[in-house]
């Protein structure tokens, strides 16, 4: 049986190939030879950064730098809200701000990548959908002052909040959902008029909103979320699989797969965004992308296991290839990053657990 027999079982639109590739989309370009010749934008936007009294926005030049930018081959997938982040923290001077994104499957967006908040903003920012539609009432820019800076109190610490008088708000739109929404709450944008906020936003948010749909919106929306279960489900998820084996002649399979070279590639490639957040992305795909066959349990940090039944149209190995092989490509990965993997004992991870 050669490999993409093994791969396409006979319900072949719920097999790991057609999931993935649900998920992937069309082949996108090896971004490699233009990171060779730009660098890692992403990298360098960390580098020093500078308070917003020491610069000033040249519109004309920041959207011409934004649009080649955003327009580039490099393609960042489903980290694309981070890549944005650090595109418009670099041109834009945001020294103080962040891009909050819808989570999957719930109605309220928290910020996926930040720079220069506290940690109990940081926390706090989880903005339920209905006040992001208060916030961005408008079509185009916003700015917050007075009493309209009411809005984000409840998610901000109170010092945050103290020290920020006017907050502006960039909202990008695909089909007049709104994707993301960046957060202003220091730069040299906040001396501008609002008029000028909205054809700086114009020039480039039909672009960004592409950019955030193609990359991370129709990946999460080609499937259903499933559920990353927790170690401590372990007992009952391997009793489990143990009755079904012992009624079909199947062989209990536990795998753990190491996810630490993969997260640490993407987290230097955007020093930005927020930690848990990838994680969750991450484990999330992996999930969504072995459902119908094994179980995932997070046992902690980037360490997950597999627990499941040994199929003969697909092995582990097979499954745990094409596995990486689409996070390379969802995640924008570069250079080309192996998952690390090794079988368990059973008996022996539950005594660990």
């Amino acid at each position: 049986m050669g490999l993409l027999e093994r791969l396409t079982l006979p319900d072949d639109n719920n097999s790991p190939l057609s999931r993935a590739l649900l998920m992937r989309g069309p082949a996108r370009e090896d971004p490699s030879a233009e990171d060779e010749r730009t660098g890692n934008e992403d990298v360098r936007s960390g580098a020093h950064e500078k308070t917003s009294e020491s610069q000033s926005v040249d519109t004309g030049a920041a959207v011409r730098a934004l649009l080649k930018e955003i327009h580039g081959k490099h393609d960042p997938g489903i980290v694309s809200p981070s890549h944005l982040f650090s595109i418009l923290h670099r041109h834009l001077h945001v020294t103080s701000g962040t891009i909050l994104v819808q989570e999957p499957g719930k109605d309220a967006y928290s910020p996926m990548a930040t720079v220069g908040l506290d940690s109990t903003s940081r926390f706090r920012l989880r903005i339920p959908g209905a006040t992001i539609q208060k916030i961005c009432r408008r079509v185009g820019a916003v700015t917050l002052e007075g009493i309209d800076r009411d809005l984000l109190k409840p998610f901000l610490s109170a010092g945050e909040f103290s020290r920020r008088n006017r907050i502006a708000a960039l909202p990008f739109f695909y089909n007049r959902e709104i994707l993301a929404v960046l957060l202003v709450f220091d730069s040299p944008l906040l001396e501008l008029d609002l008029d000028v906020l909205d054809v700086l936003l114009a020039a480039f948010s039909e672009r960004a909103g592409y950019l955030l749909f193609d990359g991370r919106q129709k990946p999460f929306s080609a499937a259903k979320r499933v559920t990353v279960l927790d170690k401590v489900h372990a007992p009952h998820v391997i009793a489990r699989l143990k009755e079904r084996a012992a009624g079909t002649n199947q062989d209990l399979v536990l795998l753990h797969v190491s996810l630490l070279p993969i997260y640490e590639t993407i987290r230097q490639a955007h020093p930005h965004m927020d930690p848990s957040y990838l994680l969750n992305d991450l484990l999330g795909t992996c999930a969504l992308l072995c459902a119908d066959y094994y179980t995932l349990l997070h046992q902690g940090s980037g360490d997950f296991v597999l627990a499941g039944l040994a199929n003969p149209h697909l092995d582990a190995e097979l499954l745990l290839h094409l596995l990486g092989n689409t996070l390379q490509q969802l995640f924008g990965i570069v250079p080309v990053t192996p998952l690390t993997h090794k079988p368990l004992d059973a008996e022996q991870f539950l005594r660990e657990i």
